[in-house]
């Protein structure tokens, strides 16, 4: 069953810096590093099409790819910059949701998460 959770690829994650205006109600991220924290994590990626729906924002959200990791510091709207593998690695992604998922014996647990190709640098 570990060849099936196996994490051979690596992607850097940038966790954007967030700000919000209490009188407009509107939020913004901001990607550059610093204040903006970049990480490093194991995980496996593959491209994947489909859609998400976000049922509390009424939002549905394509899905491009989906990153599997056990790395629990990934969260909505991070930047993904796929290292390897080779066929992926000129992409970039933000993450629209994240789920934690039971491996097939209810043991451990990894996250997937729906990604979504962004222009964002």
């Amino acid at each position: 069953m570990d060849a099936l959770f196996e994490q051979p690829h690596t992607a850097d994650v940038t966790h954007p810096e967030r700000t919000r205006d209490a009188g407009s109600n509107v939020g913004e991220l901001n990607y550059t590093s610093p204040p903006a924290e970049k990480i490093t994590v194991k995980c496996m990626l593959q491209m994947r099409g489909g859609s998400r729906g976000i049922l509390d924002e009424g939002a549905v959200y394509p899905i491009d790819a989906i990153m599997y990791t056990t790395d629990e510091r990934v969260r909505v709207d991070d930047l993904v910059e796929p290292q390897t593998p080779d066929t992926i690695k000129d992409f970039r992604y933000l993450i629209t949701s994240v789920q934690f998922k039971d491996d097939v014996d209810g043991a451990g647990r990894h996250l997937a998460c729906s990604l979504t190709r962004s222009q964002r640098t």
